[in-house]
């Protein structure tokens, strides 16, 4: 796709950008960018395939400053990893209101409103006022409302805090008793991968669980997961090395779930 000139002017044109030298931005700059329109940011290739993005920036030119922007109210169901129109957020400032955090795992947050329907909020941008504030967030804990740039990173859709500004008043829900949820194994991101891929997956209860990946002649190659782990969302890092913490070699691998009765498996793709 060829360079292209982005003016940011709305709450809908929201656009992820990075790469530039000589600019320094603040909250409320209005700015002209030049770059390219990507799916696929080489530098960024694990963190952000999928993500919408301007790259290869050659320009950024402030055109006025402190300006403010409303956030787009959003519920929860808008931002779920299925949500039909999910992806028209990517880049979008929006707050959901009235939110009970439903689990908690090594890498973000879910957060549920009145619709049942579970999304995620994540600290990568968050000052360090706010990221200490989110590493004491429980299941049950609720916030009248949370903001942040809506973006797709590591194969999940999430809300970015951003800093304090952007989470509503603490409680506890002391009646909070989760929601139901189901067993589910996803596909793995990114698919085909090198050297890293994540391997996503949902236990509808507390569950010994094993995940392992195989060959495809149904050889052992390596053991993720041996443990008994909560209900909820869970996301595993595989970096391509067996169990003697050898590289792998190039091919088709099969990652298998077993936890309680359920038991699940799906293909991926290791490209050196």
């Amino acid at each position: 796709m060829e360079p292209m000139l982005f003016k940011y002017v709305s709450a809908w044109s929201g656009i992820i950008f990075d790469g530039w030298d000589d600019s320094e931005l603040t909250r409320g700059d209005e700015v002209t960018i030049t770059g390219t329109v990507e799916e696929y940011d080489p530098e960024w290739h694990f963190k952000y395939d999928n993500n919408t993005k301007l790259i290869n920036i050659s320009s950024v030119t402030v055109e006025s400053t402190g300006n403010s922007m409303s956030a787009v109210a959003v519920g929860t169901s808008d931002l779920a990893q299925d949500a039909d129109e999910v992806e028209s957020y990517e880049g979008v400032l929006v707050s959901i209101g009235n939110v009970t955090v439903s689990s908690v795992n090594s890498f973000d947050w879910s957060v549920v409103d009145g619709s049942g329907v579970e999304c995620l909020i994540d600290d990568d941008m968050a000052t360090m006022e706010a990221n200490s504030f989110m590493s004491g967030l429980e299941e049950g804990t609720t916030l009248t409302n949370v903001s942040g740039i809506f973006n797709f990173s590591f194969g999940t859709y999430k809300i970015q805090i951003r800093d304090m500004a952007d989470l509503g008043q603490l409680g506890i829900d002391d009646d909070f008793a989760g929601i139901a949820r189901e067993f589910a194994l996803y596909p793995n991101f990114p698919n085909p991968f090198n050297p890293e891929t994540r391997i996503r997956f949902q236990l509808a209860e507390n569950s010994d669980v094993k995940l392992m990946v195989y060959d495809v002649l149904g050889r052992k190659v390596r053991t993720l997961v041996s443990d008994r782990m909560d209900a909820g969302h869970h996301i595993i890092n595989w970096d391509g090395l067996n169990d003697a913490g050898t590289d792998v070699a190039s091919g088709m691998y099969v990652y298998r779930i077993k936890a309680g009765d359920f038991i699940a498996h799906r293909k991926m793709l290791l490209v050196r």
